[in-house]
């Protein structure tokens, strides 16, 4: 049986000004001890996160922005609950020429 409530992200959303910086996701509801995994299908590139599962909830994720963009990582719980996070990796140095 689900728990009541809903799977829960934090922080809710990211945004990264360089490649290569991480942060750190935990997701989770209250009530609910079961496994979470991540589909980053939707970021291609532009993101990367791991790990892609966790066996336990509240579960953390690394996410490492790669490129610049946006995109919606999808959260999901074992009864199909889902939240989203949305990312977006705006590059803010560099060299005119």
């Amino acid at each position: 049986m689900p728990p009541n409530g809903g799977l829960a992200l934090s922080p809710s959303t990211i945004a990264f000004t360089d490649p290569g910086q991480t942060a750190a996701i935990t997701a989770g509801e209250q009530a609910y001890s079961g496994p979470v995994s991540v589909s980053a299908t939707a970021c291609g590139s532009i993101v990367t996160v791991a790990p892609p599962s966790s066996t336990s909830s509240p579960a953390q994720f690394t996410v490492t922005a790669q490129a610049p963009g946006a995109c919606t990582l999808s959260f999901t719980d074992q009864f199909g609950r889902t939240a989203a996070l949305a990312i977006g990796v705006t590059v803010t140095k560099g060299t005119i020429q």
